[in-house]
């Protein structure tokens, strides 16, 4: 296997494994300048939101993912 496929594969795998919840959560804390409470997951810390707010969060996240595989599979194809 060549260095381009290796690498390939090493971002295919590491995208596939983002947590759409951590990636959520690690946006909140960002912005608002906070940090869960030690011991939470995301998804309990998400979960202490308002629906209506943990569901744009999570909707943010999702953009954030896709935009991503598409930058990926973008790079995949060009190569």
């Amino acid at each position: 296997m060549d260095a381009l496929t290796r690498a390939k594969t090493k971002v295919s795998r590491t995208v596939a494994a983002v947590s759409e919840a951590e990636l959520a959560l690690r946006l909140v804390e960002a912005i608002h300048g906070i940090k869960r409470l030690p011991g939470l997951t995301a998804e309990q810390a998400l979960a202490t939101m308002p629906d209506a707010t943990q569901a744009r969060w999570q909707k943010a996240a999702r953009a954030a993912m896709t935009y991503w595989f598409e930058c990926i599979q973008a790079m995949q194809q060009s190569h």
